[in-house]
């Protein structure tokens, strides 16, 4: 993943771990690269948004970072939870305005 320049999400939730994701943000952001992070982290089977991760929100508001909101739809046949192979889909982007994060609290990020 590092390859191509994804910044990885350990499963564990150590603070050695979480420390050096959020050092690995910090300097794919400071090399101009932009990230996706899907705040749920992780997908449901049904389709439907589930509750947001704490640690994005809270970094959000701390980075202070200009951050994009988008939703996407009809990905769900593509790549089911509970089944390992890809399906041809169509998968619809909604790319929303930039939000400025400076001094925002973290339950205004959330749905």
């Amino acid at each position: 993943m590092r390859r191509f320049g994804n910044v990885p999400v350990p499963d564990a939730r150590k603070p050695s771990d979480l420390k050096r994701l959020w050092r690995e943000t910090r300097a794919a952001l400071d090399s101009g690269m932009s990230l996706i992070v899907f705040a749920e982290g992780k997908r449901t089977l049904d389709g439907r948004m589930g509750e947001f991760e704490d640690g994005v929100s809270e970094w959000r508001c701390s980075s202070a970072i200009p951050s994009c909101q988008s939703a996407q739809r009809d990905h769900l046949n593509l790549n089911r939870k509970d089944r390992w192979w890809l399906h041809p889909s169509n998968i619809v982007v909604h790319i929303h305005d930039t939000i400025e994060t400076a001094g925002l609290k973290k339950m205004e990020f959330q749905p």
